[in-house]
């Protein structure tokens, strides 16, 4: 993935709609879902929920790897939640 859609996963794994990222990121709303839509087709996923679920997962490795990222709050953790996508399979997709 690119670091601008990198950046959009992560604001929609905060919680960002489609406006607000827009709004953050300095570009059209029209361009968010877009951007949207090519993540999905990259990822493997088929909605905003997918996305959220496989981008905490990530964050989960992540933290695993190097301790000093932010938590995953514990309510929302992958362990409780079972994803439809091998998240880590997803991770090793080519740009």
């Amino acid at each position: 993935m690119t670091d601008r859609e990198e950046q959009v996963v992560n604001l929609v794994a905060d919680g960002a709609g489609n406006r607000a990222i827009a709004q953050q990121l300095g570009i059209k709303e029209n361009t968010v879902k877009k951007s949207l839509t090519r993540i999905y087709d990259k990822l493997g996923v088929s909605n905003r929920v997918e996305l959220v679920l496989y981008a905490l997962t990530q964050r989960k490795v992540e933290q695993a790897i190097a301790p000093g990222m932010p938590e995953v709050p514990e309510a929302i953790a992958m362990d409780r939640v079972t994803p439809k996508i091998n998240p880590f399979a997803l991770s090793l997709k080519a740009n």
